[in-house]
C-alpha cells in the first residue's frame, strides 16, 4: 500500500463524519461518459471545442473567449459534453482543472466528462474533485513523470465524504459564494502589488528623469565603468576560504523584489588569482543578459567578489570617487534595460551596447543625498511589498482551507 493510500485509508477510518454523512467511493457517485465525436463529423464542426488551456486551474473557470479556437476543423477525436457533466482534466492532475460547463460542446480526450449519479449534486461533485485529497489521489504513484495522467479506475476507488443531498446543495452554494469572495480579494491584492511596483518606478523617474537631472554633467558608461561579460566558470581550486570568490549563475539571482534581484546562491569555488580580469568586485551591478530574464529588468549590487557565467553581465565602477555603486544601481533601475536586447534567436544585451550609454553624474554629495533618500523610500516600499505578498499568500491558501472545512462538516 502506498503512503497516499495509507493516509487516505487512515483518514476514512479515524475522521468522524457529521450525522447523516457517510464514506463512499468516488466511482459510486459518478461515472465516465465518454461519448466520442469523430473527426471531420458534422458534430465536430458545429460544437464549440474546449481544451485544457481553456480551463483555469483551481477555480475551474471556463475561458469562453478562447473556447472553439483550437481544433476548429474537428481534426482530433473529442468527447461530447453538456450542462449535466463535470469535466475533469486527467492530464497533469496537479493543475486541478475541474469545470462545470453551462453549454453543450466537445472537449479534448485529456478531459473526462463525468456524469453525476442521483446521490450527488453536480456542483458538490465539482468541489469534491478540486479538494487536495482528490488531487493527491490522482497523482498517486505519478512522481517523476513529465506528463502524468490520472488513472480514472484508480481514482474512482477513492473514498469521499458524502452528506445528504440537501446538505450537499447548501455546502456547494456556500463554497461558490466564498470562493467568489476569495477571487475578489485576490484580485484586489494583485492590484495593490502592481501599484507597489509602479511606485518604485515613479520614485526613480522623478529623480533620474526630472528637471534637476537634466542639468547633471554626463559621461559615457564605458568611461566611468568597466563592463564585464560572463564566461565559462573556472574549476574549483584548493585554497583558504577567505581567498575564494563566488561563481555566479542566473539561478543564483533570486527575483520578486521591488528593488531587484537578491543574491541567493553562488558557490565559493576558485581563488582571485585564477580569474584575472574577469573578477567582479563588491559593489558591482549584475543582471541577466539573455532571454526572458531580461524582461524582469532586475539588478543587484553584489557585496561579494564573483565571476559570472555566460548568461550574466556585470558593471563595476572604475573610480568610486566619481560615482557611488549604490547611485549606479539606482540609475540602472530607472530605465528599461531590456530595450538593449538584440538578436532574433536568443536576444541578449551586448557589452558594446552598454558602453555608449549616457549617465548623468551629479556631485558626490548629491549622489550621497539621492542614494540615502531613495534608499529610505525603497526600504519602505520593500516592507509594503512583502506585506502584500504575505497577504496574497494568505488569500491563496484560503480555498484549500475552505474545502477542508466543507468536507469535514464545519461550514
Amino acid at each position: 500500500m502506498s503512503r497516499v493510500q495509507s493516509e487516505q485509508r487512515t483518514e476514512s477510518i479515524k475522521r468522524p463524519l457529521p450525522e447523516g454523512w457517510l464514506w463512499t467511493k468516488l466511482g459510486e457517485v459518478c461515472e465516465q461518459d465518454k461519448k466520442i465525436v469523430e473527426p471531420n463529423s458534422l458534430s465536430a464542426k458545429s460544437l464549440p471545442y474546449l481544451s485544457l488551456e481553456n480551463v483555469q486551474s483551481g477555480t475551474g473557470r471556463i475561458l469562453k473567449g478562447v473556447a472553439g479556437r483550437e481544433d476548429a476543423n474537428g481534426k482530433s477525436t473529442t468527447f461530447v459534453f453538456d450542462e449535466r457533466h463535470v469535466l475533469y482534466g486527467k492530464l497533469r492532475p496537479y493543475l486541478n482543472k475541474v469545470a462545470l460547463p453551462d453549454f453543450r460542446g466537445r472537449c479534448t480526450t485529456e478531459m473526462i466528462p463525468l456524469l453525476p449519479k442521483e446521490r450527488i449534486d453536480r456542483e458538490f461533485l465539482g468541489w469534491l474533485l478540486r479538494r487536495s485529497e482528490t488531487v493527491g489521489a490522482a497523482m498517486r504513484q505519478k512522481t517523476g513523470s513529465r506528463m502524468p495522467r490520472a488513472d480514472m479506475d484508480d481514482l474512482f476507488t477513492l473514498e469521499v465524504p458524502l452528506p445528504p443531498l440537501p446538505e450537499q446543495k447548501r455546502i456547494a452554494a456556500l463554497l461558490t459564494e466564498q470562493m467568489a469572495a476569495v477571487d475578489r480579494a485576490r484580485a484586489a491584492a494583485e492590484v495593490q502589488l502592481e501599484a507597489a511596483k509602479a511606485l518604485t518606478a515613479a520614485y526613480l523617474r522623478d529623480v533620474f528623469n526630472g528637471p534637476e537631472a537634466q542639468k547633471w554633467p554626463r559621461r559615457r558608461l564605458g568611461e566611468v565603468c568597466e563592463i564585464i561579460g560572463g564566461n565559462t566558470l573556472p574549476r574549483c581550486e584548493e585554497s583558504r576560504e577567505e581567498e575564494r570568490v563566488y561563481c555566479l549563475k542566473v539561478s543564483d539571482l533570486e527575483g520578486r523584489y521591488s528593488d531587484g534581484y537578491r543574491l541567493s546562491g553562488g558557490a565559493l569555488c576558485t581563488t582571485r588569482q585564477h580569474v584575472g580580469n574577469r573578477l567582479l568586485k563588491p559593489g558591482a551591478v549584475v543582471f541577466p543578459k539573455r532571454g526572458g530574464a531580461i524582461a524582469t529588468n532586475k539588478k543587484r549590487i553584489l557585496q561579494v567578489y564573483a565571476v559570472l557565467d555566460p548568461n550574466l553581465m556585470g558593471v563595476q565602477m572604475r573610480d568610486e570617487a566619481l560615482v557611488l555603486p549604490a547611485f549606479l544601481h539606482l540609475w540602472f533601475q530607472s530605465w528599461d534595460i531590456s530595450s538593449l536586447q538584440s538578436g532574433n534567436t536568443v536576444p541578449q544585451i551586448n557589452q558594446q551596447d552598454l558602453a555608449p550609454l549616457s549617465v548623468g553624474l551629479p556631485p558626490m554629495h548629491e549622489q550621497q543625498r539621492i542614494t540615502a533618500c531613495l534608499g529610505e523610500q525603497m526600504t519602505s516600499l520593500e516592507r509594503m511589498y512583502r506585506m502584500l505578498e504575505t497577504q496574497l499568500a494568505t488569500i491563496n491558501a484560503l480555498p484549500a482551507a475552505l474545502l477542508r472545512q466543507a468536507f469535514s462538516g464545519e461550514l
